[in-house]
């Protein structure tokens, strides 16, 4: 749609520069389109300090914000600044312009030079991406990454994780035992009595449908929750852990509720299995103490970090 690999191959500052000046501006603007005329808010701009930048110039004035407004920056000296942020098809006129592979990947853009992937830095941060020409000992130019970033990924410390699960031995037991002695399968009926929604008042305003009336009343034990707005959970399992057993008992609804499915809109209960109900709460416990169990760990230069534990930061 926006002919993302039709840019021009800019991947010099001359060719930049060049190119800039032989754009005519859009009639009555001071716009310089990059490539589509149809696209006269990608420009290109000439800065006063003979910096070239390619941006996306919504406001139409022809003129970048600020320092840190561009897409890709050339520079007198060679050096060649990526601010690329994470939208349509950025990855592939950066193929474009400067006719090297970038992709978008793990929730991040990268780079493919020198048989590797190396990410590039986050947009905005005042910190670009910086790319090169450099002569080899062969006396060949190639395109180098002068400041990549160290690559981290969440990892897990078991021996923390075991100590923290620990603390909640008991919640752990009583939940195991509850899920042994019974089957899969929750009625609606058990959700209602145990928290008194009958009494609520949303519940006689919704109840012409159960399971999302529910859905609507139940405490959320849930990694797609930001932790502020489950209070009540942590207060739950306090009073839980405490040996309180109506708090436990409504503590192993939440989680059959959280990690069950209703087999049918007919249906009138949810189903989950012993596993499912132990696996919500273990989450939550994780998530709860995620600055003492989590630590940032590097990943190998060319290796993708693994996104897996991010859940757990929301």
């Amino acid at each position: 749609m926006f002919k993302c690999n039709a840019f021009p191959l800019l991947d010099t500052y001359m060719k930049a520069l060049t190119h800039e000046e032989q754009v005519v501006p859009i009639r009555g603007t001071n716009q310089k389109p990059i490539h589509m005329r149809s696209r006269k808010y990608m420009q290109i701009k000439r800065l006063s300090n003979d910096d070239v930048v390619y941006f996306d110039g919504w406001a139409g004035s022809g003129e970048p914000n600020n320092e840190h407004d561009y897409i890709v920056k050339w520079k007198p000296n060679g050096e060649i600044h990526i601010n690329a942020p994470m939208y349509n098809c950025v990855y592939e006129q950066l193929t474009s312009l400067l006719g090297v592979d970038f992709a978008r990947a793990k929730n991040a853009l990268w780079v493919h030079l020198n048989d590797q992937w190396l990410p590039l830095r986050g947009a905005f941060r005042k910190d670009p991406t910086i790319l090169k020409w450099e002569t080899d000992t062969w006396g060949d130019n190639r395109l180098v990454y002068t400041n990549v970033p160290t690559i981290t990924q969440k990892a897990i410390s078991r021996g923390v994780a075991k100590a923290v699960r620990a603390k909640y031995k008991s919640i752990y037991g009583y939940l195991r035992g509850m899920t042994k002695v019974r089957d899969s399968v929750y009625e609606y009926s058990e959700f209602i009595d145990a928290f008194d929604f009958k009494a609520d008042e949303q519940y006689r305003q919704f109840n012409n449908n159960a399971y999302f009336t529910l859905h609507r009343l139940m405490p959320k034990i849930s990694l797609y929750v930001s932790l502020p707005k489950q209070d009540d959970i942590v207060e739950l399992i306090g009073m839980a852990n405490e040996g309180d057993l109506t708090a436990s008992h409504k503590l192993w609804l939440i989680c059959a509720w959280s990690n069950g499915g209703h087999r049918s809109w007919h249906s009138e209960n949810v189903v989950c299995a012993p596993n499912q109900v132990i696996k919500a709460f273990d989450d939550f416990i994780l998530r709860l103490h995620r600055e003492e169990v989590f630590y940032d760990k590097e990943v190998p230069m060319g290796k993708l970090p693994s996104t897996a534990n991010e859940k757990f930061f929301r």
